[in-house]
């Protein structure tokens, strides 16, 4: 947009425009904060104490203890026969559907 308004084919000197106005724009999900605000990895502490007082919910990995906990719940809780998401990632050249999964629920009775 700044090359059409300026009627400029040389995008090399906008860049540092551009990204000076991207890293100076406050972003929602850094609590309102720039990311040129951000200087280590510690600051993580100030994003969560901006994100309270704007009142956005602040999301949290579990902990590895936690996660296991979580594990040992669930075991046993699948039988056979129960529904469930399989994230499948694909790769540049794969076909629109997966054929085992296809297979299998063609042979899954109701």
């Amino acid at each position: 947009m700044l090359l059409r308004g300026t009627l400029d084919n040389e995008w090399s000197p906008k860049l540092k425009i551009v990204t000076d106005s991207l890293n100076n724009t406050p972003i929602k999900k850094l609590g309102w904060l720039r990311p040129n605000d951000i200087t280590t990895e510690a600051d993580s502490v100030l994003v969560d104490s901006e994100k309270r007082k704007h009142h956005i919910i602040i999301n949290k990995e579990p902990d590895y203890l936690t996660q296991q906990q979580n594990e040992e719940n669930y075991a046993d809780s699948l039988k056979v026969g129960d529904f469930v998401y399989k994230d499948f990632t694909t790769k540049l050249f794969d076909k629109s559907f997966d054929v085992s999964v296809r297979n299998k629920c063609l042979e899954t009775t109701f």
